[in-house]
């Protein structure tokens, strides 16, 4: 559908993307995510039985996608032992890494480890952006962080039910569900949770 556009879309995009860039600014509707539960199981009068889905902007998505080589390449880097969010890396690895070391400390120490596996709710909500942005701060280009800091501390939410749309609200916390840059910027967030 979109393809006759591309030779007129894709230099207006780009002008934009510069503008954005070398300002540290993005468009309001960017930052803007229309959250609309979807119903799991149970009683529908239950939160807890409902799954928060995301909808943001195709033009966020698309700018994002610009930037997540740029963050890629300046970022730390993040610890071996995190393989979620990674390229070319998958549970099974995890799960082949977690048997060996077992292995190891079975046949060297004669000792069998303990193991706690945690299951965090609500995970991306629960983002202290600060300390990304601490992290992050002395590894970025100031306009990349600048951008970063635009897309998600200035995030406006509103819940869609019932064809009714909520009132807007900012989340304190968080990085936003539905981003593209999520996923890599809560690895950063836990990226020191391995050497504990």
């Amino acid at each position: 559908m979109l393809l006759p556009l591309l030779p007129t879309l894709v230099p207006q995009l780009l002008h934009l993307f510069r503008v954005c860039w070398q300002w540290s600014y993005t468009l309001l509707s960017w930052r803007v995510a229309q959250v609309v539960p979807i119903h799991k199981k149970g009683s529908k009068t239950d939160l807890g039985n409902f799954r928060p889905i995301s909808l943001t902007s195709t033009f966020r998505k698309l700018f994002e996608k610009c930037l997540y080589p740029s963050l890629l390449e300046q970022s730390p880097t993040l610890d071996i032992a995190q393989g979620e969010f990674r390229e070319s890396r998958s549970f099974l690895d995890q799960f082949q890494c977690l048997i060996e070391i077992c292995s190891i400390l079975r046949r060297n120490h004669n000792s069998f480890p303990t193991l706690a596996f945690l299951d965090i709710k609500s995970t991306y909500d629960t983002v202290d952006r600060s300390y990304v942005w601490c992290e992050l701060q002395s590894h970025l280009c100031p306009a990349l962080l600048g951008i970063l800091k635009n897309l998600f501390d200035h995030v406006q939410i509103e819940i869609l039910l019932d064809n009714r749309v909520s009132y807007r609200f900012s989340p304190v916390t968080g990085v936003l569900q539905g981003s593209i840059l999520s996923p890599f910027l809560y690895s950063i967030y836990i990226n020191q949770f391995p050497s504990i």
